[in-house]
């Protein structure tokens, strides 16, 4: 492998991917790309992750050059709108950049001839399953506009796939655990957030949702090992694992039980969330039987403990503040450095 592209590589995920990616592949020619929202979020290090890269490419994923493909081997694509909250509110702006924008990258690649293109996708498509347990070929029920873009594009890419143009649709559990570009709009990394700030653990529903979760280190693994995977032109497969399935309830809980003394709030009356799903890592297993999970829930909350502690975090108000996405992308929008599509004003 001599030359990969990540896009929306200065994001939660791409802070952790980068440096599993220069470690794997060490001689690489590693390039990212990205519009730069949270380029500023830089959590316990002196150096940014992205100094690993050969090259950082400043650049709206709705507007990417041609050239920057050339002699590329390998996409990964993380590069999208994140969350259901900013996919609610951004929803013209979440269709184009999630799924208008990825055909027509990975169109520009196959045309430019690149072999792999390895998409993020996300176990959100499966919506709500009435506590039947899914894999990869149950039916498809996206309740929101993060997830129709998931599917979408899951759709469009399979249609593409050849023996010169390998798609890999990684299917992702929630994310989770401590990157340096960290987001506390992850429940798992609310729960301890606000345990830390708070001495308290605050669930925004009734809990009785189920999630399948994953560490952002293993989804790394996982990145990695798509790039170079054997097998068919098409894979679609969920990247997780059977211990890491909770409902939300369970997992205040787990969190909890690492807080002694923490109190524990569940909204009063029935606050629902339709989005609950269970999920089968069987597929996962049998093709990457080398690349599986090694992070834990107690291994996560203890690391994330540990990591705000050691950074004197005690912001009892960060619900309102730029470690959730949507409040990072609304101030910049306030300010007027971002229009209502979220471009840059200034570019």
């Amino acid at each position: 492998m001599k030359k990969i592209l990540v896009t929306g590589h200065l994001g939660y995920v791409g802070a952790a991917l980068l440096p599993a990616l220069r470690t794997a592949y060490q001689s690489a020619e590693i390039i990212g790309l990205d519009t730069g929202f949270f380029e500023s979020d830089l959590w316990g290090q002196d150096k940014p992750p992205e100094s690993l890269l050969t090259r950082n490419v400043n650049s709206d994923i709705r507007a990417v050059d041609a050239s920057l493909l050339t002699e590329v081997d390998a996409i990964i694509h993380l590069a999208s709108i994140s969350n259901d909250p900013i996919g609610q509110q951004f929803s013209a702006a979440t269709k184009v950049i999630n799924e208008e924008a990825t055909l027509s990258l990975a169109k520009m690649a196959q045309h430019a001839g690149v072999k792999r293109f390895i998409f993020a996708s996300s176990c959100s498509i499966y919506g709500a399953t009435d506590n039947e347990l899914v894999d990869e070929t149950a039916t498809q029920r996206p309740l929101t506009e993060y997830a129709r873009s998931k599917v979408a594009s899951e759709a469009a890419l399979q249609k593409m796939a050849s023996t010169n143009f390998q798609v890999t649709n990684l299917r992702f559990g929630t994310a989770c655990g401590y990157s340096s570009r960290l987001r506390l709009d992850l429940v798992v990394n609310d729960f301890v957030a606000t345990a830390i700030a708070k001495n308290k653990i605050e669930l925004l529903s009734s809990g009785t949702a189920w999630r399948p979760f994953v560490h952002v280190n293993d989804m790394s693994k996982a990145l990695c090992w798509a790039v170079q995977r054997p097998g068919p032109n098409s894979v679609t497969v969920n990247i997780g694992s059977d211990d890491m399935c909770l409902s939300i309830a369970q997992l205040a809980e787990k969190v909890a039980s690492h807080f002694p003394g923490s109190e524990l709030i569940i909204p009063a009356g029935d606050v629902a969330d339709n989005r609950s799903y269970k999920v089968s890592f069987a597929k996962f297993r049998a093709i990457a039987p080398d690349h599986q999970p090694s992070w834990c829930f107690d291994k996560t909350i203890e690391d994330l403990k540990a990591r705000l502690e050691a950074a004197s975090f005690n912001d009892k108000l960060f619900r309102q503040g730029p470690a959730m996405r949507l409040n990072k992308l609304k101030d910049l929008l306030h300010k007027g450095m971002l229009d209502s599509n979220l471009r840059w004003t200034h570019q």
